[in-house]
């Protein structure tokens, strides 16, 4: 890996992404703790497609998506502090996995085989075989 890989993976998301995923901990987190808006969680899988659209790098998505799932699930599951004690952030970090890797399997995904709206390789490729 060259520098410029490096640098490039540890840019900060954009503004889309931190919008996005203000929306989704908000819709979230409203939909679970307020009564009357259960409905509001049907933004939160909207946002998250969203969200994993923008991000272009696998680690930046895999940190990204642990670092929410810790913001989502801690905060709902805070009961697990006086259960466990310190071993509940163990058991937080075991259910932001599952987001992690969603993220780092979309944006692998994308990458490999285009993003909707944009140009993949696969596409390009074909084009210019087929103009010969």
């Amino acid at each position: 890996m060259n520098p410029t890989d490096l640098e490039s993976d540890l840019r900060p998301p954009s503004r889309i992404t931190a919008l996005w995923t203000v929306v989704a901990l908000a819709s979230f987190h409203l939909a679970y703790t307020l009564p009357g808006w259960g409905s509001l969680i049907l933004i939160y899988p909207a946002a998250m497609i969203l969200i994993v659209t923008s991000l272009r790098s696998s680690r930046v998505a895999f940190y990204g998506g642990l670092m929410l799932g810790l913001l989502l699930y801690g905060p709902q599951l805070h009961f697990f502090w006086n259960i466990f004690g310190p071993a509940a952030i163990v058991l937080w970090l075991v259910l932001a996995l599952w987001l992690a890797f969603f993220f780092l399997v979309g944006t692998i995904t994308l990458n490999r085989f285009g993003r909707p709206g944009g140009r993949s390789e696969s596409r390009s490729v074909m084009t210019s075989a087929t103009r010969g």
